[in-house]
């Protein structure tokens, strides 16, 4: 668990930030998890229950991660998307 959790008043304007991402989360018609069932699958029960969720992981086969591929090509253009923006979902669908 992040220590900005379980710390109070640890880091604030992490947790705000954090928080502040769940404001309209009862406006969703479902929550993306960055998991897999199979591992959190008592987490994701119970919060189902709360908020549809679709767990998306893992979303890179682990011999890829771990082997890696001759050229590299696979997963190199990963690394270049700038991750401070929000992605364009159409975009990242295409690769």
């Amino acid at each position: 668990m992040p220590s900005f959790i379980y710390v109070p008043g640890s880091y604030p304007a992490y947790f705000e930030l954090v928080l502040n991402q769940f404001l309209n989360v009862d406006q969703a018609d479902f929550v993306l998890v960055n998991t897999f069932y199979k591992l959190e699958d008592e987490v994701v029960d119970t919060m189902s229950k709360i908020r549809p969720l679709i767990t998306i992981g893992p979303t890179i086969p682990s011999f890829y991660l771990d082997n890696g591929l001759e050229d590299g090509n696979d997963y190199i253009w990963a690394q270049s998307l700038q991750l401070r923006r929000p992605l364009n979902m159409h975009q990242l669908a295409k690769h």
